[in-house]
């Protein structure tokens, strides 16, 4: 992979089958994520009323049940250009495991294959880590329900005969991106853990005009790696400074550093400060190196 959280009250709701049988019974159920089915069958002699619970497991991805999006660049230009060389953007994929009553994964994905070469995909709004895929951990006890991520883009110009030719091709035409998030409740790859959750992006909350943070880093499932985290400050405030000191005068723009396999839970403190007061979130992206 190549990438404190609100506090969301969290909603459970359970499927109930409540069925009086009193002769041989089936019970066929079948449950169908992406491309996946499963099946729950039994049968036997039952005299009397039996309930049987379904966990829930119907995710969403930006509020749709539709686990595959189409991005259409043009309506996430935020630099005011056309459409073209030099245009660049953002746009939001969010996976909701509100109504998803197990352990999850998830990994999300692009398909470039209809895009422009000279389009590139970022994890950061400085551009500087190109985009691979996004995955993550949700587990059933996890407060936050939202798994918030950002992918940042740029049409680059490049004078060559292959950037003029996919240039001419694309340019002012819709360009649709296809996204495919994978949800499964098939926990395999551990990952990071960040602030008590086990997937590479989050939130902290800033309020005032100055102030610090902790990121909480959990390596217990990983080998030795180098590690980035970027924030999307801009987001919030084009006048905060993130500073890796309590006098303010060492400024980052990201968290860049080694995980040696050796003290595995570490805390990264960043301060922070602005001309003008804000109250909101600031999100952070981890990508392994």
């Amino acid at each position: 992979m190549r990438h404190n959280i609100l506090l969301n009250k969290e909603r459970k709701k359970k499927k109930m089958i409540k069925t009086t049988i009193v002769t041989t019974f089936i019970i066929l159920f079948a449950v169908i994520v992406k491309m996946g089915v499963s099946y729950f069958t039994t049968q036997g002699q039952i005299t009397g009323s039996k309930t049987i619970y379904i966990a829930a497991f119907a995710p969403k991805v930006n509020d749709s049940t539709n686990i595959s999006q189409s991005i259409n660049l043009s309506s996430t230009i935020t630099n005011n250009k056309n459409l073209a060389p030099g245009a660049k953007g953002r746009f939001e994929i969010d996976v909701d495991f509100s109504e998803v009553e197990t352990d999850a994964s998830y990994e999300i994905s692009v398909d470039r294959s209809n895009i422009p070469n000279n389009i590139h995909l970022y994890v950061d709004e400085t551009y500087s880590d190109e985009l691979s895929n996004i995955s993550g951990i949700q587990l059933i006890n996890n407060q936050d329900k939202i798994a918030k991520h950002y992918i940042y883009w740029e049409w680059i110009y490049t004078n060559t005969p292959e950037g003029n030719t996919y240039d001419t091709n694309y340019m002012n035409k819709n360009i649709i991106i296809p996204i495919t998030t994978t949800i499964s409740q098939k926990v395999e790859n551990n990952g990071i853990i960040i602030n008590n959750y086990e997937r590479p992006t989050g939130t902290v909350f800033l309020r005032g005009t100055e102030g610090s943070f902790t990121l909480n880093l959990d390596f217990s499932n990983i080998t030795t790696s180098n590690y980035k985290i970027y924030f999307s400050k801009n987001d919030i405030s084009s006048t905060i400074h993130l500073y890796s000191d309590s006098n303010y005068t060492n400024e980052i723009t990201n968290i860049s550093d080694y995980f040696d396999g050796n003290i595995t839970t570490i805390n990264k403190v960043v301060y922070w400060k602005t001309n003008s007061y804000i109250n909101d979130y600031l999100y952070y992206i981890l990508e392994l190196q």
